[in-house]
């Protein structure tokens, strides 16, 4: 199996939901089968006791060929309620970014997601049409103020399709400069 982070030429990431409660299950048999599968973790605490559990609940990515024929492999696999953008029939499936899977990975220390919030950016005013970049991961564009503490921020283009969302600033840092083409 490729390791993650050496992604094979002509294939893409895509966002596979795992029926409720059975990621792990999914992962597992996905590998199985042959796929590079990437289920980001992250730690947290309740009670005092600390568990490990999915970063985005029962999503997943595999790493599949740019142009797959047939679904019936991956919706068939237990554990895999679907792919996000995809029916069974076929068709057209929306890619993740590579930058975005990247950018979770990068975020992981000993294995697992790590997010903290920046407190300098409490004070800070983010503007609406303002580019951002919320938890380092993911780029979006402020629509509108919400209060002191919160905006409301549209992702697009995400898993297949535009979302729009209500943030704490804390989670929010500027977006790079694009790079300016003469």
């Amino acid at each position: 199996m490729t390791a993650l982070d050496d992604f094979a030429p002509n294939t893409v990431w895509i966002c596979v939901q795992a029926k409720p409660g059975q990621p792990v299950r999914a992962k597992s048999e996905l590998v199985r089968q042959g796929y590079p599968v990437y289920l980001p973790m992250q730690l947290f605490e309740r009670n005092g006791v600390v568990s490990a559990k999915p970063f985005l609940m029962n999503y997943l990515f595999v790493r599949v060929p740019q142009r797959v024929d047939d679904w019936r492999e991956i919706f068939s696999t237990y554990g895999v309620a679907g792919v996000l953008g995809c029916s069974l029939s076929g068709g057209y499936v929306s890619p993740v970014k590579d930058v975005f899977v990247k950018r979770i990975m990068a975020r992981e220390d000993g294995g697992y997601i790590r997010l903290g919030l920046a407190e300098d950016t409490v004070t800070r005013s983010f503007e609406p049409g303002q580019r951002v970049v919320l938890d380092d991961l993911v780029d979006a564009l402020v629509t509108e103020r919400v209060d002191a503490r919160r905006v409301m921020i549209l992702v697009s283009g995400l898993l297949g399709r535009d979302s729009v969302h209500t943030v704490d600033i804390r989670r929010l840092g500027d977006a790079p400069a694009k790079p300016q083409t003469n």
